[in-house]
């Protein structure tokens, strides 16, 4: 949609160099997200089925996390989704040295 929108703002008689500004604030054709505004860029969130994957466990097993171990997840609806770095900041605070 956002390149549609820089197409628009060219079309109005824009010059040159003010078309070349505006094509570069667009985001490439696979971009979905704006990035934060603390610089970092957005990541796809996990199903429960794919953290259980990456951490070789049952998938009752990351909601009893969730629930119960303080696992951080986003309720999106009615569905679960997890920030890969909130699970890695997570598994990492377990860690026994």
């Amino acid at each position: 949609m956002a390149v549609n929108v820089a197409k628009e703002e060219t079309s109005k008689t824009a010059s040159p160099e003010e078309s070349k500004q505006i094509a570069e604030r667009a985001p490439s054709d696979g971009a979905r997200f704006q990035e934060r505004a603390s610089g970092d860029t957005p990541v796809r969130l996990w199903t429960v089925r794919e953290v259980a994957d990456f951490l070789g466990v049952h998938q009752k097993t990351v909601y009893h996390w969730v629930a119960v171990k303080g696992l951080v997840s986003i309720r999106l609806g009615n569905r679960v989704r997890f920030d890969p770095r909130d699970v890695l900041r997570w598994v990492s605070a377990r860690r026994e040295d």
